[in-house]
């Protein structure tokens, strides 16, 4: 059987999805409905040309070809409070800014000078008021901007802020004395380390470059004390089985209320509200049935890609529930929305069960609640059917020949995503933007 791939037609879709879930003016609407209409006939052409049909696609593909197949542009209503700019969600970011932020954290050295933290420090705070300054003037919603760039922005301002500026310089020396002490034991490792308290995911990411080991931590750890830094190290290179430890740090009150001003400072993305579906009025339904309304009600999100198999995650670190993009769709009932709003609030609600270091989260328990939802059959079966995954589907597959691969480029038109051109990052030899008059290698760049 014959799989074709076709590259951009995931983009094309989330970017469209993106567009319709927020308020539209009806010329917009018109717009996207025939960039839809191109976009489908490029797909049809590729797939015949490939001698396939549709569900020859790539799951990826094929699940964006569904969402914009089915999209019923009459029945999606146009609206005059449309935001005063253009951009569809998620599309703004600044050109330059990470790699901005790369030569911030760099500057930042254990044993530097005070006089030399002090203008790290104002760096700081010039790169906040200047990017404020640049979401003010274009009118930006904080659901407008890329998810990397409201974690910037947060980062910006958290540590403009001069206690928590303190807190970075003190977490580092204390991170860094850990992981020297922790990678002299091991011969392959460098003994020079950098830590980078930054926008990351996961618990920590260690890279290797010359004789420099980079460890990279999510930046609300710089609230943990002494002895969790210790056992982070421990973890990060020794591998010594202590996740649990660190997982319970950062449910901890001091790590969330870091993680919460964070976010509140990047600015909090509303993306509940879907095309057909919002999960403000899914989690309430689920909250009254089957909760009593007892639960919390945690940050609701719909995903930004189509997935094929899994159709919700729960993040117990940031308390937030998202619902695959792949749902939100007209013909998909809302009992089955409901469903997975369900199951990730057990989440919630049970939260995880860790064994020999070893967490678990789907238990015996679980299960049994589970199927207390009243339209579990029904649900499980259309999901089943969303994927394809039936009974005949697998007892045939072992018959089908080997895959073939068709990778195809499907043109983008006039879709982009907006840019904001930011300053370049400062070449070594540039002059120093602190003033001293010396060339940047020589002052704030050493």
């Amino acid at each position: 059987m014959k799989t074709v791939r076709i590259k951009g037609l995931v983009r094309i879709a989330s970017y469209i999805r993106q567009e319709l879930s927020g308020p539209l003016s009806a010329e917009r609407r018109a717009v996207l409905q025939k960039r839809v209409r191109s976009a489908l006939q490029q797909v049809d052409d590729i797939v015949k040309q490939a001698g396939a049909t549709a569900e020859s696609l790539a799951a990826p593909s094929r699940k964006a070809y569904q969402f914009l197949s089915t999209l019923d542009f009459d029945a999606i209503n146009s609206s005059e409070a449309a935001p005063a700019n253009n951009y569809p969600a998620g599309s703004i970011f600044f050109q330059g800014l990470r790699g901005y932020l790369q030569g911030l954290l760099d500057q930042f050295i254990p044993a530097r000078k005070q006089e030399d933290l002090n203008k790290v420090y104002q760096n700081i705070c010039s790169s906040s008021e200047h990017l404020e300054k640049q979401i003010r003037k274009g009118s930006m919603l904080p659901e407008q901007l890329t998810r990397e760039t409201r974690q910037i922005r947060g980062w910006l301002a958290y540590f403009s802020q001069r206690d928590h500026f303190e807190d970075y310089v003190a977490a580092l020396r204390t991170a860094t004395g850990y992981f020297i002490a922790a990678a002299q034991s091991l011969s392959k490792l460098p003994n020079k380390v950098s830590i980078h308290f930054r926008p990351t995911q996961g618990l920590y990411r260690l890279r290797t470059c010359q004789n420099l080991l980079l460890v990279k931590l999510p930046t609300p750890m710089v609230s943990f004390d002494r002895e969790t830094c210790e056992t982070l190290a421990g973890l990060a290179l020794h591998k010594n089985g202590r996740k649990q430890a660190i997982v319970e740090a950062m449910l901890s009150e001091p790590y969330q209320a870091v993680l919460c001003e964070l976010e509140l400072l990047g600015g909090i993305a509303d993306n509940s509200k879907g095309i057909w579906h919002d999960l403000e009025k899914s989690f309430a339904r689920v909250n009254r049935a089957y909760f009593d309304g007892a639960l919390a009600r945690p940050r609701l999100v719909w995903s930004t890609i189509f997935t094929s198999s899994k159709f919700g995650h729960y993040d117990q670190i940031r308390d937030m529930v998202m619902i695959s993009a792949s749902l939100d769709r007209n013909d998909v009932p809302e009992f089955v929305v409901d469903f997975i709003m369900y199951h990730e609030l057990l989440h919630k609600k049970l939260g995880v069960i860790w064994t020999n270091g070893r967490k678990s989260v789907h238990s015996a328990d679980f299960s049994r609640q589970e199927r207390q939802y009243v339209e579990y059959s029904q649900a499980e079966l259309f999901l089943k059917k969303l994927t394809g995954k039936s009974s005949e589907r697998h007892l045939s597959v072992y018959d089908e020949e080997p895959r073939k691969h068709t990778v195809t480029q499907i043109e983008y038109e006039d879709i982009s995503i907006p840019r904001v051109t930011q300053p370049p990052r400062i070449g070594r030899n540039a002059p120093c933007p602190c003033g001293s008059g010396r060339k940047y290698k020589k002052c704030c760049g050493r």
